[in-house]
């Protein structure tokens, strides 16, 4: 297998090594889930130790900050002057500093920032077509797979 990090992943390094390192761990434990990707990295040796913040006051403020984003991207507003529309979030990141957030309002009313945003909108549904076709040709090879064996048994 070839392992690579997906598209737009701030990760660097050798995907290669970091897939393979994974799919030992798995193989190894019967189970991939992330508190035994941890604990297996923890030693300073380990090919996925680095991906990892080791100062817990450090990883504690990050923990901290990402539960904020989430917080911040769990908001939605919908429009009173317009009820028949769906609820949206309030508050989005526009552009390449994904960690400041504005007002959709603002975002919106702005020609610029209103392209940035429907440029990062086409970029997410491009990931998942592409997410999502891999599953459909699976999906395609199982179902031919599956006639061809019901095929050999009828014969």
């Amino acid at each position: 297998m070839i392992y690579q990090f997906a598209n737009g992943s701030r990760l660097r390094g050798d995907a290669q090594i970091v897939g393979e390192a994974l799919d030992a761990l798995r193989a190894k434990r019967k189970a991939l889930t992330p508190a035994l990707v941890v604990n297996a990295a923890k030693p300073k040796g380990h090919p996925l130790h680095l991906y990892f913040e080791w100062n817990d006051t450090a990883a504690a403020r990050q923990f901290r900050e990402s539960q904020a984003a989430h917080l911040i991207r769990s908001v939605t507003v919908k429009i009173e002057s317009a009820p028949e529309c769906l609820p949206v979030r309030a508050f989005v990141s526009v552009g390449d500093c994904s960690s400041r957030y504005e007002p959709i309002y603002e975002v919106l009313c702005d020609s610029e920032r209103r392209d940035m945003l429907l440029a990062e909108a086409l970029r997410e549904l491009e990931a998942l077509r592409q997410k999502y076709s891999t599953l459909i040709e699976v999906s395609r090879a199982i179902d031919d797979s599956i006639i061809a064996l019901r095929g050999k048994r009828a014969a």
